[in-house]
C-alpha cells in the first residue's frame, strides 16, 4: 500500500506519524529519539541472531553513551507491517587536529602536513552514523527476508535524508552521513548508495577467525599450530605466567570501574583518531544487561589490576570488544598476545563458530589465526561542494597500518 497523505510529513512530537520514503513510496519509516518510546514493533522486525540490534544492548549504549552521542531508532513499515529496523548515532564530529601525517622531512610534505592540519582542525559537522561506532561490522540495520539487498540499501539511503529532515524541524542541522560497515561481497548492492552521491571509503580490515568444528578444546587449537608458532605461544605463556586471571562479576566490575577505565584510556590515547570515547559506566551496564553473554576478564600482577579484555557472545560469534592494559607489560609479559590466546580459548569454550577481533593490530591478530576481511563504509556531505572533498578528508584521518599476514597453521 502506498503511503497516504497523512505520512507526507511528521508532526512535531507525534511518533505515531511516519514518513514516506523518497524513492520507495510503498514503505514508510517511524523515527524515535529515545528507546523507551520505541514500540514492540522493533522486536517484531529485529534480527533474532544479532544482539547488537536488540533492546538490552541498545539500552546500555543509550544509558551510558559515548561523549557527545545521541541516537535515532527507525522502524520501517510495508502494508502497515514492521519489516525492518535501523539504528543511528548522532554526534558533533570534531577531529581536533587528529590526522595522519606523511613520514618525511621534505619541504613539500611539511607544507602538505601544515595544510592538512589547518583543514582538519577546522572540521566540525553534525554527523549521522547508520551503525555503531563502538563495533566493527554490519550492525546498523536489518530487514526481514524477501527484501533484496538493493532495496534495503535504497531504503537506508532514503531514510538518512528523512532523519535529516526530521531533525531540521527540531532546529538541528545534520550535515554529514556515514553508513558502516560492508564486506566486499556486498559492494554490488552498495551501488544504491553511490547513486545517491555517497562516497565509498576503505578502512582497516576486520580480523576474523573461524573455529573448526573439530576444535573441542584449547589443546586442539594448539595442536593445529605449526611448530614455529607453537613455540612462540609457549614463550608468551611463560612470560605471562605471573598473571592471575579471572572473569569478573558485576560487583567486581563495579568496584574496579575507575581502574578499568584508566586502563582503557591508556590504550585509547595511543590509538590515534577515534569516533567514540567510552562512558565510564559502559562495562557495568553491559554486565547488568547481558549477563553471561558479556565477559570482562581481569589480569592481576602483584595484587594490582594491570589489564583486562572484554567479549560479547553474539549468536555464533564471539566479539572481542574493548581492552586495556599497562603498556610496559607488553614488552615484559606479552600481555596483549596472551589476551588474544585467551580470547580464542574462550571462543572455543563457548562454542563460537567465529571470533571477531575487529580492526587494528592486524599482524599480531593474524598470528593467532585471524584472517583479514576488507570492510567499506559510505559517506556523504549534505551539500554538493564540500561533498567533493569527503574522500580526501577521510584519507587524511584514516590510520595506515603496514603489516604482513601470518598463518600459524602452516
Amino acid at each position: 500500500m502506498l503511503c497516504s497523505s497523512q505520512y507526507k510529513s511528521i508532526e512535531r512530537g507525534n511518533a505515531d506519524v511516519g514518513y514516506c520514503l523518497e524513492s520507495t513510496p510503498d514503505y514508510r519509516v517511524r523515527i524515535f529519539q529515545k528507546l523507551q518510546d520505541v514500540p514492540a514493533d522493533w522486536e517484531t522486525a529485529q534480527p533474532a541472531a544479532n544482539i547488537f540490534l536488540q533492546r538490552p544492548y541498545l539500552s546500555v549504549v543509550e544509558a551510558h553513551p559515548p561523549k557527545g552521542y545521541n541516537f535515532a531508532y527507525l522502524i520501517f513499515y510495508r502494508n502497515e507491517q514492521p519489516v525492518g529496523v535501523c539504528y543511528c548515532q548522532l554526534l558533533e564530529f570534531k577531529t581536533d587536529g587528529a590526522l595522519r601525517e606523511e613520514n618525511t622531512d621534505t619541504a613539500l610534505s611539511k607544507a602538505a602536513n601544515f595544510f592538512k592540519g589547518f583543514l582538519i582542525k577546522k572540521l566540525s559537522i553534525k554527523l549521522l552514523i547508520c551503525g555503531n561506532a563502538l563495533l566493527t561490522g554490519e550492525h546498523g540495520f536489518y530487514f526481514k527476508e524477501g527484501i533484496s539487498s538493493e532495496k534495503q540499501f535504497a531504503l537506508i539511503a532514503d531514510a538518512m535524508n528523512t532523519v535529516r529532515e526530521y531533525y531540521a524541524e527540531k532546529g538541528e542541522k545534520l550535515r554529514g552521513f556515514f553508513i558502516k560497515d560492508f564486506p566486499a561481497d556486498r559492494l554490488k548492492a552498495c551501488g544504491e548508495f553511490e547513486k545517491r552521491d555517497f562516497h565509498r571509503v576503505h578502512f582497516q580490515p576486520n580480523m576474523v577467525m573461524d573455529i573448526p568444528v573439530e576444535w573441542k578444546t584449547y589443546d586442539d587449537y594448539m595442536a593445529a599450530f605449526s611448530s614455529k608458532y607453537r613455540t612462540r605461544a609457549r614463550r608468551a605463556f611463560k612470560k605471562g605466567g605471573d598473571f592471575v586471571k579471572r572473569e569478573m562479576t558485576k560487583e567486581h566490575i563495579r568496584a574496579e570501574q575507575k581502574r578499568i577505565f584508566e586502563l582503557y584510556q591508556g590504550i585509547e590515547k595511543g590509538a590515534g583518531f577515534s569516533f567514540a570515547h567510552l562512558n565510564p559506566g559502559y562495562f557495568c551496564g553491559l554486565k547488568d544487561a547481558l549477563g553471561p553473554d558479556f565477559s570482562l576478564t581481569g589480569y592481576w600482577l602483584d595484587d594490582k589490576l594491570v589489564g583486562f579484555y572484554t567479549t560479547i557472545k553474539n549468536g555464533k560469534e564471539l566479539e572481542a570488544h574493548f581492552i586495556g592494559f599497562e603498556s610496559q607489560l607488553n614488552r615484559t609479559h606479552q600481555i596483549y598476545l596472551n589476551m588474544l590466546y585467551d580470547m580464542v580459548a574462550q571462543g572455543i569454550e563457548k562454542g563460537a563458530e567465529h571470533i571477531v577481533f575487529a580492526r587494528t593490530a592486524s599482524e599480531i591478530k593474524s598470528s593467532v589465526g585471524a584472517v583479514a576481511e576488507e570492510m567499506y563504509c559510505y559517506t556523504r556531505h549534505h551539500h554538493d561542494l564540500p561533498n567533493r572533498f569527503v574522500p580526501k578528508i577521510f584519507s587524511y584521518l584514516t590510520p595506515t597500518e603496514e603489516w604482513t599476514p601470518r598463518n600459524p597453521f602452516n
